[in-house]
């Protein structure tokens, strides 16, 4: 690491060769590298130890401050004037004075404490249990989510990362971590080509994971899911049976009495920008039907009841002009239009046919859906 004006708590003496180190830790701008050697370290120097927990509350302190009330210090202890853009200023609304910057902290809280990414991929066995875990309990508990393995600007755009505990026999058998690697992880890939198509197996697969049907995958609302085995190896991107020609939502809905998996996708630049979808219990993709909306929003989740699948259309809208300009700093491309208004509607799920239930206008008609056998046309979402 490169040293740094001191920025952390004194230790006694001089010449302590991390000195420098319990801020930077804390602020998240450490290398993988050099927090592998300083969490290393921790485990051997109680100063160390001690100066970190008095910085914790270090990153929510400087987000509270504007540029002119922050002062690094030279490297001869002078104060000197904080970086530009380092932090932005806000007014009593919210809004950033005076700077063009991106509203933003020093260092993301996400990136920091807990919340840092996890650096490698590990294994365990047989670990220690605190207690008894009851013998019957056999199976896996599985955990996805983002683990940027660079610095991002957004908790949701980094790499996926499922962790997995397997439970038999009144055991914990083994702990595994293990990056989703993506067909975009090694040779990122825009997920919209110049015309406006999508590449369905760009994905950051790092929002949910199911199974289903014997297969576990890993999830993200804008790509196809991606199949992991039992011991979270990438089996690469499922398409059931190349069926799916589109993203799978990130939060599909299994029914307990039927086993049937009900998911819908999203992302089309074009119409239909919704497509509701249902597997049976035994994998198979059996329906997809457009549902016609007037946009195309962050629908992200639905709700699944006895007999009625639910949608929420809500006036948060794909900003084209937001995506094309992110470049090397990835954001969520979807900002909030008071315009839009707010629309929901269902299916029913036995009989196909779209109900209104509710409306905060009336701007959309009701239909009937199509069986199986017609061909597919698009349905309007009741209730808007």
């Amino acid at each position: 690491m490169t040293p740094t004006p001191h920025l952390g708590v004194s230790r006694n003496g001089d010449g302590h060769p991390y000195a420098t180190w319990d801020a930077a830790y804390v602020l998240g701008s450490l290398s993988a590298a050099d927090r592998r050697e300083f969490e290393g370290h921790l485990d051997r120097c109680s100063a160390c130890r001690r100066a970190v927990s008095e910085l914790a509350d270090l990153p929510a302190v400087l987000a509270l401050l504007a540029p002119d009330e922050v002062a690094a210090l030279d490297v001869n202890g002078h104060p000197v004037a904080a970086p530009a853009g380092l932090l932005v200023a806000v007014s009593g609304n919210g809004s950033p004075l005076g700077s063009a910057q991106p509203e933003q902290t020093v260092f993301p809280f996400f990136r920091t404490g807990n919340y840092a990414p996890v650096p490698d991929e590990l294994t365990a066995f047989d670990l220690p249990v605190d207690g008894a875990i009851p013998a019957e309990l056999t199976g896996w508990y599985l955990r996805n989510g983002p683990n940027p393995r660079v610095a991002r600007g957004h908790w949701c755009v980094g790499d996926g990362m499922v962790h997995g505990i397997r439970l038999e026999n009144g055991r914990a058998a083994w702990y595994r971590n293990r990056w989703v690697r993506t067909d975009s992880f090694e040779h990122p890939a825009p997920v919209y080509g110049a015309d406006g198509s999508r590449n369905l197996r760009s994905s950051l697969a790092n929002t949910h994971v199911v199974r289903h049907a014997g297969k576990t995958l890993a999830l993200m609302e804008t790509s196809l899911p991606y199949q992991i085995s039992t011991e979270l190896e990438t089996l690469g991107a499922y398409d059931f049976g190349g069926k799916l020609a589109d993203a799978m939502n990130a939060h599909p809905k299994i029914c307990p009495t039927t086993g049937e998996l009900h998911f819908f996708g999203y992302g089309s630049l074009v119409a239909p920008h919704v497509t509701y979808h249902r597997a049976n219990a035994d994998g198979e993709l059996i329906i997809s039907r457009p549902i016609d909306v007037p946009a195309l929003t962050l629908m992200h989740d639905f709700a699944l009841t006895a007999e009625h699948v639910v949608f929420l259309d809500l006036p948060l809208l794909f900003d084209l002009d937001l995506a094309l300009a992110m470049g090397e700093n990835p954001d969520v491309p979807y900002r909030w239009n008071d315009g839009y208004g707010a629309g929901w509607g269902c299916c029913a799920a036995a009989t196909r046919t779209v109900s209104c239930v509710g409306s905060t206008s009336t701007r959309a008609t009701c239909s009937t859906w199509p069986t199986p056998t017609t061909a597919p046309t698009a349905n309007p979402l009741c209730c808007r």
